[in-house]
C-alpha cells in the first residue's frame, strides 16, 4: 500500500495505517487553522464582547451609573467585525430584567450595533442628586429623592407613554447582585456578575464586576 504522507511509508502494517491517519488529521487541522486565519485577516476577526463598569459621570441632577460593553475582537487581529443586534438581559437579585442602550432618543433602543473596538453603554440605576423636595421627572417617570430606581426596559420606555407614571423597580440601600448577559445576532455572548452598591444618600452609587 502506498500512502501520500509521508512518501517513504509503503507498508500495509496496521501501525503505518494509524500513523498515516494521525498525519492526515494533523494536516486537516493545520489547513483549517490556515483558512480561518486568512478569512480573519481579510474579513476581520469575529466580535468578542467585554463587559465592565463605565466611567462615572458627574451629572448635575442625577446619579446614574452605566455598564460599558466593548467589542474587543481577538488579540493581534488587524480588524474586528461588528457585533450586530446586541441585546442585554439578566437578573437583579434573582428577578429577570432587560436593559436598553444609552441613547439621545426619547425611547432608547433594546438592540445596538457595536463596531470593532467600539462600545455601547447600558444605564443601570438612577437616583436624584438631592435629599428632599418634590419628586423629579426622569424619562417620564416620577422618582422620589433618596430612592434609587433600576433603569430597565419598562422604566426607560413606558414613562413617556403613561401620564403621571410612578417610577418602577425601586431598589433599597445596600448591595444588589446583577447577572448580565450581552448577546449579538452572530453568536457573540458574554455573561458577567456585578455588585450594585447603593449607599444612603448623598453617597454615590457604584457598580463593580465580580
Amino acid at each position: 500500500m502506498t500512502w501520500p504522507f509521508p512518501v517513504e511509508w509503503t507498508s500495509a502494517d496496521w501501525r503505518a495505517v494509524v500513523q498515516n491517519l494521525v498525519a492526515s488529521l494533523v494536516l486537516i487541522f493545520v489547513g483549517d487553522l490556515a483558512v480561518r486565519g486568512t478569512l480573519s485577516f481579510v474579513g476581520g476577526a469575529s466580535p468578542r464582547l467585554d463587559v465592565g463598569a463605565a466611567p462615572q459621570e458627574n451629572l448635575a441632577d442625577v446619579d446614574w451609573p452605566h455598564i460599558r460593553v466593548r467589542n474587543v475582537g481577538l488579540p493581534l487581529s488587524p480588524r474586528t467585525r461588528a457585533a450586530h443586534g446586541v441585546i442585554a438581559y439578566g437578573t437583579v437579585d434573582g428577578s429577570d430584567v432587560r436593559f436598553n442602550w444609552s441613547s439621545s432618543a426619547p425611547s432608547p433602543p433594546e438592540r445596538a450595533d457595536i463596531y470593532g473596538d467600539g462600545f455601547g453603554d447600558l444605564p443601570i440605576v438612577v437616583r436624584l442628586n438631592r435629599g428632599n423636595g418634590p419628586p423629579g421627572a426622569f424619562y417620564g417617570n416620577f422618582i422620589l429623592p433618596k430612592t434609587a430606581y433600576l433603569t430597565e426596559v419598562e422604566f426607560m420606555t413606558q414613562g413617556m407613554k403613561v401620564p403621571n407614571k410612578i417610577g418602577t423597580h425601586p431598589l433599597t440601600d445596600g448591595a444588589h447582585e446583577l447577572v448580565l448577559t450581552t448577546q449579538s445576532l452572530d453568536g457573540a455572548k458574554q455573561t458577567e456578575k456585578f455588585t450594585i452598591n447603593i449607599p444612603p444618600w448623598p453617597g454615590r452609587i457604584s457598580i463593580h464586576r465580580l
